[in-house]
């Protein structure tokens, strides 16, 4: 897969000098997606390389206490709910704030997860201190508008998020494929960071039929599993039309969803058999990996559901898919019959 890598391959090394990051983003572990969970790995792995983040992003509820530890400082900012991502904040701009705290301590690199109103401000308050400024590219959201009945604005969201990208010094995505997209798009300045896959916490050691079982399914029963946001943007009729024509062939097939969006009420409604887990039922049931690694960083492990396992990631827009690399490494592909 597109650069692809393994975690226990790589060397954890000291680094000659230690930098001061300052990291903006607006989702962040507890915060179960893709986004959050990549970006607490990033900041993890740069913190167990010696360097210290001070990590800038909305407060999550009203109870959200910042940590504050030798290598990292949160500094939480206002917020408000993301329209149809009710579980999400959108950061409000904090441009005079980042710059007092910059010009108290100025960081070495300033670096923008997100492209709302937070991170316009921190690239504002970043290029006006003269702080050198990276960003990276996560979500297609010029291409989600049209799931969302905003297909019109697809071109101002581009030639935004194309502006925003080109006023930083580098442009991190995660495969060569996103950068020849971007690129043809007038993005400029784009270099690839590959996600990885932690072999100690995605394993066919961690195989259970007790999960399995959990779910009504015998050891010889498929099982479609999709674990992802029950959204528009995630092209779920595709999804419902191959476990249809599995259950036409194997009419004891079992769908398992596990995920939480719009679509989850309709998608109980018109599939009753089906099992909808949210992330956080989930978790709290089997000890899933999301939450099993935005709390405890996963050491213990999730249980993986073994053979006859049908894992289908339907998403035509997805930068990367995350879940899927990570089945990869604990399954091989298998053809059900």
């Amino acid at each position: 897969m597109d650069g692809l890598e393994f975690a226990d391959s790589l060397p954890v090394s000291r680094p000659p000098h230690r930098l001061h990051l300052a990291w903006v983003t607006e989702t962040y572990p507890p915060e179960i997606n893709g986004v959050a969970m990549t970006v607490g790995r990033l900041v993890d792995g740069l913190r167990r390389r010696g360097h210290g983040v001070q990590l800038i992003r909305p407060r999550q509820h009203p109870a959200d206490v910042p940590s504050d530890t030798q290598s990292l400082e949160e500094v939480l900012t206002p917020g408000l709910p993301l329209p149809r991502y009710d579980e999400l904040r959108i950061g409000l701009p904090a441009g005079t704030r980042l710059k007092r705290l910059w010009r108290a301590r100025r960081p070495d690199l300033v670096h923008i997860t997100t492209e709302g109103p937070l991170g316009w401000s921190a690239l504002k308050a970043a290029r006006a201190l003269g702080v050198p400024v990276t960003s990276s590219f996560h979500t297609n959201f010029h291409i989600y508008s049209r799931h969302y009945g905003f297909g019109w604005l697809k071109r101002p969201i581009e030639a935004y998020l194309r502006h925003f990208h080109n006023r930083t010094a580098l442009t991190l995505v995660p495969t060569k494929a996103m950068r020849r997209e971007l690129s043809q798009l007038g993005f400029r300045r784009l270099n690839v960071l590959a996600r990885g896959v932690d072999t100690q916490l995605f394993t066919p050691q961690r195989r259970s039929d007790a999960l399995r079982a959990s779910w009504g399914a015998r050891p010889d029963t498929p099982v479609v599993l999709y674990v992802g946001r029950l959204a528009p943007e995630k092209n779920l009729p595709l999804l419902l039309a191959a476990y249809d024509a599995l259950r036409a062939r194997r009419p004891d097939a079992r769908l398992v969803l596990v995920g939480d969006g719009p679509l989850r009420p309709a998608l109980a409604r018109a599939r009753p058999y089906a099992a909808t887990w949210s992330a956080r039922e989930m978790t709290a049931r089997l000890t899933c990996f999301l939450r099993g690694y935005a709390q405890a960083r996963g050491r213990s492990g999730p249980p993986i559901p073994r053979r006859a396992t049908p894992w289908i990631a339907p998403s035509l827009l997805a930068t990367v898919a995350t879940a899927c690399v990570n089945t990869l490494r604990v399954h091989r592909p298998s053809r059900v019959s």
